[in-house]
């Protein structure tokens, strides 16, 4: 039998076939289909492969007439969505403060006052491209944050830590200088005067520095010289000395710690010029400390820039002494702007070396004392300390795992003070509170698209049990950030 006559034979035989079979399958298929209907298919997650992550399949249960079912639908999960995605990275940096920006010019004195009421003094040729060494002649957009309260801090995500001991802080700002895509950084020599909000001159605060960890903490720095200004080199002696005078003024600087030193020195050098300014021949008559050879290279080092600094002068052959003195800078070298300024000031002047965060805080255990009426409150205030150091307590939080992501700080009641834990497996630890003393404990973590947030107020004694927290669940930003904002009536 050949095959391809038995296929025609099929082929024939076939539609009077399926008619009959067909006649009694139809209703089959009906019924089959009604009974379907009612099945209810496993809801299932499909995601695609880690090497496309940017997309994901999902079905979505919906409600219909007092019926579940299951209507198949596909979502795009892009990475626009991933940024969105709820983290605790992503949740402080929408809930950060929002810079006040000014536009200055960089060759010009210029006072900023913030909206929190800090008085900036920046003054000119102040700044400089990093590792430039040349002032700064561009404009420049400088920013300015205020942390004066709690949420503002929290939102910052700060703290008052110095090497792990305890700050009180009266204030904090962010500063920052850009021209153009460079961010700028201050002069050597040079230094931003800053007037807190609310810091008395008679009061004991210094000024610290900020540096943040890989994991975003930030850890304060003392600046042990900010209360007084930078010393200066004045030119007592010299051929054109009122023009050098002006030009060493703004050139001549030295690190404040070396500008220290020399303070209360005269320093004298001699110089040979030839007829196009170069310099053929130097002596420097000081050499007694490694400080002052420093300024010695500082000034041969800016001998060179001399000859551009007038066009006009006629060197010649030019030799003459350098005649400098290193004192504090009095009065007569202040700006007009500094005059005006500074009669108008209730706070206390600090001097910063650094843009950046920026803490007027104090320490009363660690602070070095130096007056006879400052060792007097010292000793005094010793006992209580004592006393403290005695009497204070570890505050211990059981976490919910080992490995769980979350923001927690200690805030002291009636004090700006932020402590932050040791976390040693699932228990944080905060150390030296004060037995008696009344906290609150703050805790902030993102589970999926949800915030959680945890207030406590706590009363620190000796049979305190570890602490469990308790959460509130937030969906919308918003909401969590009006939640910390109430941390002003602290």
């Amino acid at each position: 039998m050949k095959p391809t006559i038995r296929s025609l034979r099929y082929n024939r035989i076939f539609p009077r076939q399926m008619k009959k079979i067909g006649i009694f399958l139809i209703p089959v298929l009906i019924s089959a289909c009604q009974q379907g209907e009612k099945i209810k298919p496993k809801e299932t997650v499909t995601r695609e492969s880690a090497s496309i992550p940017k997309e994901e399949t999902y079905s979505k249960e919906i409600s219909k007439n007092s019926k579940s079912e299951i209507l198949p639908t596909t979502r795009t999960f892009t990475e626009k969505d991933r940024q969105n995605e709820i983290t605790l990275q992503n949740f402080f940096t929408k809930i950060a403060l929002t810079p006040q920006i000014f536009n200055i010019d960089p060759q010009r004195d210029t006072i900023i006052t913030g909206e929190k009421g800090t008085l900036i003094y920046l003054p000119a040729y102040s700044f400089q491209k990093k590792n430039c060494g040349l002032p700064c002649k561009e404009k420049i957009t400088f920013s300015l944050k205020e942390c004066y309260d709690y949420p503002d801090m929290i939102a910052e995500n700060l703290n008052t830590m110095c090497h792990g001991n305890m700050l009180e802080s009266k204030g904090m700002i962010y500063t920052e200088a850009i021209a153009g895509q460079d961010t700028l950084e201050l002069r050597k020599g040079y230094e931003i005067a800053i007037a807190f909000n609310e810091v008395q001159e008679n009061t004991i605060f210094d000024l610290y520095y900020g540096e943040r960890d890989q994991q975003q903490n930030i850890n304060w720095n003392l600046d042990p010289l900010a209360c007084t200004s930078t010393p200066i080199f004045k030119l007592v002696k010299g051929k054109y000395r009122d023009l050098d005078n002006n030009f060493f003024l703004k050139n001549f600087r030295l690190d404040k710690e070396d500008m220290v030193q020399l303070k209360g020195k005269n320093i004298s050098y001699q110089v040979s010029f030839g007829n196009e300014g170069e310099v053929i021949g130097h002596t420097f008559y000081d050499n007694n400390s490694e400080t002052e050879k420093t300024a010695y290279k500082a000034f041969i080092k800016l001998l060179k820039s001399y000859k551009d600094y007038d066009k006009n002068m006629n060197f010649s052959g030019w030799a003459t002494y350098f005649d400098f003195m290193s004192s504090d800078r009095a009065e007569e070298y202040y700006s007009e702007l500094e005059k005006q300024m500074n009669p108008l000031l209730e706070s206390k002047l600090y001097y910063g070396r650094s843009l950046g965060w920026t803490n007027c805080d104090r320490n009363p255990i660690f602070r070095p004392i130096g007056t006879l009426a400052d060792r007097i409150v010292k000793k005094l205030n010793k006992r209580d300390e004592e006393r403290i150091l005695k009497d204070s307590k570890n505050l211990i939080v059981d976490l919910d795992s080992p490995n769980e992501k979350l923001t927690i700080k200690v805030l002291y009641k009636n004090m700006r003070s932020i402590l932050t834990p040791e976390i040693i497996g699932n228990k944080c630890i905060f150390k030296g509170i004060p037995n008696g003393q009344e906290v609150y404990v703050l805790a902030i973590k993102c589970v999926e698209d949800e915030i959680h947030i945890t207030k406590e107020k706590i009363t620190v004694t000796d049979s305190m049990p570890p602490l469990h927290l308790t959460y509130k669940v937030y969906t919308d930003i918003a909401k969590a950030k009006k939640e910390i904002g109430e941390l002003t009536y602290l």
